[in-house]
């Protein structure tokens, strides 16, 4: 009963999302051609196992001895993108096993990124990717192509392929909304002088705008790490103003030490 209701969740989201937009069905008449294309695969649209409409895209991918990575490729125009995060789409095979199918995400700069799924056979099973990447500046970034695919496969195998939906997230989260402490540590005399407060969280923690230091965090912030020759390893040092400091420079007065004396 759980897994049908996650079927009828994409669903809905397609459906009273996005219905005409950012939506690949293979009904007659439609634009399916600008969006998804062979690549590798053999690709044909049937009247089987449709999760909207009439009609699927049966897709064969041929098994071979040697590496071979038959697939399809999807993809979506920016306007049709924007504001959206999440592709779904309904994959139905008739394996007697699960069914692996792997995916790659293009970018117009930067590396690919790689991910899979494991399909149940029999099924409309709903599949989502999430897209909600971002650049070095913060910025979001879509994929140019998206490429479902078959990873070296040794023997033939089908899938059919139907519903695919861009949407955003709602129904899909829960939104979580950040807060803080309202106390925070006290501040020392010397951090009155400088006109702020240091403290240290974990490097893979995120620091918000609103974050204070809590009287747990000591006002001695020694910054520590531990590298071989060659490595480089992540410090973070936080700021809290206590007033408007217009503008912060942080220098060292002396060379960086180790236990042993040596210098950096």
């Amino acid at each position: 009963m759980r897994k049908w209701f996650v079927a009828a969740v994409a669903a809905v989201l397609c459906a009273g999302v996005l219905r005409g937009q950012g939506k690949i069905s293979f009904e007659d008449g439609e634009n399916w051609q600008s969006h998804i294309g062979a690549g590798g695969a053999v690709m044909e649209i049937v009247g089987e196992h449709a999760a909207d409409g009439a009609k699927s895209a049966k897709i064969f991918f041929k098994g071979a001895a040697k590496d071979t990575w038959p697939g399809v490729f999807i993809t979506f125009s920016p306007e049709e993108y924007k504001g959206q995060s999440v592709l779904t789409f309904s994959v139905w095979h008739e394996e007697e096993a699960n069914l692996d199918i792997s995916y790659r995400m293009d970018f117009a700069e930067g590396t690919p990124i790689y991910g899979g799924m494991s399909v149940e056979p029999r099924r409309k099973s709903p599949v989502q990717l999430f897209l909600n990447m971002k650049d070095e500046d913060g910025n979001p970034k879509y994929p140019t192509k998206i490429l479902l695919y078959r990873r070296m496969p040794r023997e033939d195998s089908t899938i059919w392929l139907d519903n695919l939906c861009l949407s955003d997230k709602v129904g899909t989260f829960k939104e979580y909304v950040y807060s803080t402490r309202s106390v925070g540590r006290d501040v020392t005399e010397a951090e009155k002088a400088m006109g702020a407060q240091l403290f240290q969280l974990h490097w893979m923690k995120h620091v918000f705008p609103n974050r204070k230091p809590y009287p747990e965090e000591t006002a001695v912030v020694v910054l520590k790490a531990t590298a071989c020759p060659g490595e480089t390893e992540p410090m973070t040092l936080s700021i809290h103003a206590l007033k408007d400091l217009n503008a912060v420079t942080i220098s060292f007065p002396k060379a960086l030490e180790n236990e042993n004396g040596g210098t950096i």
